[in-house]
């Protein structure tokens, strides 16, 4: 299997007095929405891109129950939550295709609002036609905008690795934030991508005087992956990679529990709750960036950089354009 880029970056020993160390950190995100003062606020900096539904079955109200009690967004369609009580309903984030139709109570009733920018006929992200140019993408913006009642953070997902001009058309288009998808594979060169892309980024951002937030899929496979993603630049990171495993592993242990105990009976089983087993990895998160941001003397997620990062090869500093754990300087 080949090794995550995630695994070279290393953070540097922290060498701060106890008493520095903030009693209190904030690992809130905010989505502000464009010429509002209104903000979506996130209750930690991570996401599900493709909620584990089909997986959970009957679980699924208790899952989302836990996602709400952590204010972690999901990526669903308003017909999800049909089932599901109104006090378990989580942030709902949406995605509208580029060349889809509307759908008014998708469009009405979410938190969050992503203009998916891949085709999957074609299978390759493009702008359309009627979108090519920052003007029109800034009027069809702000249609969106004008739909949603001014009072929903618009935000456009592109491929890791786009280029310069993607991120100027996003910037002039006041796109409330970035998801950069990529990276599925899992491959090192896809893993490049995505570290170079997401510094990038970064820095043009902040280069051109905004403050985008830019919410990254990329392949994770522990807590300090996601964490170092944050580091590097990422305002939120999606999960789905350490919740789904949880999932298959939980059902899978309950198969082989009914294959040993009934054999070739086939009657009905009730298995034990999938989704009880999250909350556990939710609290390992949270725990994990709390500790991170405590042990630097950090009270926000902001405050988090590339600048804690050191590099064990030379080509993740390079990528990440950190310096090297055995700099001297």
């Amino acid at each position: 299997m080949t090794n995550n880029l995630l695994d070279e970056l290393v953070f540097i020993t922290p060498d701060l007095p106890f008493d520095i160390a903030p009693l209190k950190v904030d690992c809130t995100v905010a989505l502000s929405v464009s010429g509002s003062s209104r903000k979506l606020q996130l209750g930690a900096p991570w996401f599900l891109r493709q909620p584990p539904q089909p997986l959970l079955g009957a679980d699924w109200p208790t899952f989302c129950k836990s996602m709400r009690s952590y204010g972690i967004p999901m990526f669903c369609q308003v017909q999800q939550f049909d089932k599901v009580p109104a006090t378990h309903v989580p942030i709902r984030l949406a995605k509208q295709p580029i060349g889809r139709p509307f759908i008014p109570a998708e469009v009405r009733t979410a938190d969050a609002l992503e203009i998916d920018c891949f085709h999957p006929r074609d299978q390759r992200w493009q702008w359309p036609l009627e979108l090519g140019k920052q003007e029109r993408l800034k009027t069809f913006v702000q249609a969106i905008r004008d739909a949603t009642g001014g009072l929903t953070p618009i935000g456009i997902s592109l491929p890791v690795g786009v280029s310069s001009s993607n991120l100027d058309m996003c910037i002039h288009a006041d796109s409330d934030f970035v998801t950069f998808v990529g990276g599925d594979d899992g491959g090192t060169s896809a893993q490049a991508i995505v570290l170079e892309s997401l510094t990038r980024t970064r820095e043009s951002f902040r280069s051109a005087g905004v403050d985008i937030p830019i919410l990254v899929v990329a392949p994770i496979t522990n807590i300090e992956h996601a964490v170092k993603l944050l580091a590097l630049g990422a305002a939120a990171v999606c999960i789905d990679g350490l919740v789904k495993p949880l999932i298959r592993a939980n059902r899978n242990a309950s198969a082989s529990l009914t294959g040993n105990m009934l054999g070739g009976i086939n009657i009905p089983f009730q298995d034990r709750s999938e989704a009880v087993d999250v909350e556990p990895l939710l609290l390992q998160l949270q725990k994990g960036v709390d500790s991170c941001l405590r042990d630097h003397g950090l009270a926000t997620l902001k405050s988090l950089d590339r600048s804690l990062l050191r590099g064990i090869s030379q080509q993740v500093c390079e990528l990440a354009r950190i310096k090297p754990l055995y700099d001297k300087q």
